[in-house]
């Protein structure tokens, strides 16, 4: 009996410690967000963007996060905002809004290079954006900050070359 007891106590005391410790899938995400902050992308707790079909059928909205390039200064020229967004992962993308005409080219770009995961690409005042499930790794979120870096710079009027690391 008095092994019982033992066991149900111990059991009382670990027990909590399980409970409290991160899940793999946890320690993932917070790998991957520590990445895009030491890569200088702001991260943000959202729900994904829905195409105007998926709004007027009342899906349910589902949560991810927004990566963005944040510009740090008003851009050089005003930027309205665009939206891409896609209903799956080998879904057209939904614009809405009118990009710039000389940004249409480059947008297109960097829309074939995003991860099928990325649910919905932004370019606005704040900067370049990505609304993402977060499926993928590490070299994952270093080509995204790839693909907004440089889109940032742009509208910030600034080159490639005067870029900060």
């Amino acid at each position: 009996m008095a092994w019982i007891v033992i066991v149900l106590g111990a059991l009382l005391v670990i027990g909590p410690i399980f409970w409290i410790m991160p899940s793999a899938r946890d320690r993932r995400l917070a790998e991957l967000r520590s990445t895009a902050a030491k890569l200088g992308l702001e991260l943000a707790d959202v729900e994904l963007p829905q195409t105007r079909r998926q709004r007027v059928r009342l899906e349910e909205t589902q949560r991810g996060m927004l990566y963005r390039a944040p510009l740090l200064q008003k851009p050089a020229v005003p930027v309205p905002l665009v939206r891409w967004v896609r209903e799956a992962p080998d879904a057209p993308w939904v614009r809405e809004g009118e990009p710039p005409l000389e940004w249409s080219a480059r947008l297109d770009a960097v829309l074939e290079q995003l991860p099928r995961s990325v649910c919905a690409f932004e370019l606005g005042a704040r900067g370049p954006a990505i609304y993402w499930r977060e499926q993928g790794n590490e070299e994952t979120v270093r080509q995204l900050a790839a693909l907004l870096k440089p889109l940032a710079a742009e509208l910030r009027g600034r080159t490639d070359a005067e870029e900060e690391p």
